[in-house]
């Protein structure tokens, strides 16, 4: 495409946030310019990020997020797109290095049926909730179906927790994982948190409810955690 609409906020030039969106919003923009042939859409961030509760470390010149930068990228074709998959990562990465901030990258590819035929999911909930368009074409972003927490299958929490699990397995193994396995513990630590609430019909977006509800349930007395 060649008329980017999205805009990005720049309240502080010191904020690692703000510096994430600007840079992948130009990144995202110079590597479709330079690809067209996908028919890039849209990029959407979900996550913590886009929920407002991003957790930064500063390391010396740089920020260093504590987790996942969630990203979805929405073409007119996923056929022609997936061979770019891996350039347009390398380039996002290396445009987030020279502005100044570390994050590991998810980066999801879609296509506008796909995305308006998702499931009710945590995160069909979260990207139709709190998701935003970094790039791109903002109304692609409403695409998302909204669901409820009530929708959402428990099998969905279930696979959560144990996609947690298996990454803190992953980050065992490697040659120096303590920085890889506190976050992968962090994560998982989370996931049981997020599955023991869908499973008793507390579950809410935002770390903040989440937690408000774990609190008063154990005030209460009624449902225990199971750890």
């Amino acid at each position: 495409m060649s008329t980017v609409t999205a805009s990005i906020p720049q309240p502080c030039d010191a904020a690692p946030d703000h510096r994430l969106y600007r840079a992948l919003h130009a990144a995202c923009g110079e590597f479709a310019s330079r690809h067209p042939q996908p028919g890039w859409r849209a990029m959407l961030l979900t996550g913590s990020l886009a929920r407002g509760e991003s957790r930064w470390q500063r390391a010396g010149h740089r920020w260093v997020l504590a987790g996942d930068a969630d990203l979805i990228t929405v073409v007119a074709s996923r056929n022609a797109a997936r061979r770019y998959v891996s350039g347009l990562h390398e380039h996002l990465a290396a445009a987030l290095e020279e502005a100044g901030v570390h994050a590991d990258l998810s980066l999801g590819l879609m296509d506008p049926r796909a995305l308006r035929r998702l499931p009710a999911s945590i995160f069909t909930l979260e990207l139709s909730t709190c998701g935003r368009a970094l790039w791109g074409e903002p109304e692609v972003l409403r695409w998302a179906p909204r669901c409820t927490p009530a929708q959402i299958p428990r099998e969905d929490a279930w696979r959560l927790l144990n996609n947690r699990i298996v990454e803190c397995l992953a980050a065992v193994v490697e040659s120096n994982p303590a920085e890889r396995l506190n976050r992968a513990l962090d994560k998982l630590h989370a996931a049981i948190a997020d599955t023991w609430l869908l499973f008793t019909g507390r579950y809410a977006l935002g770390a903040c409810q989440r937690l408000r509800r774990i609190e008063s349930a154990l005030a209460a007395g009624n449902g225990g955690l199971p750890w």
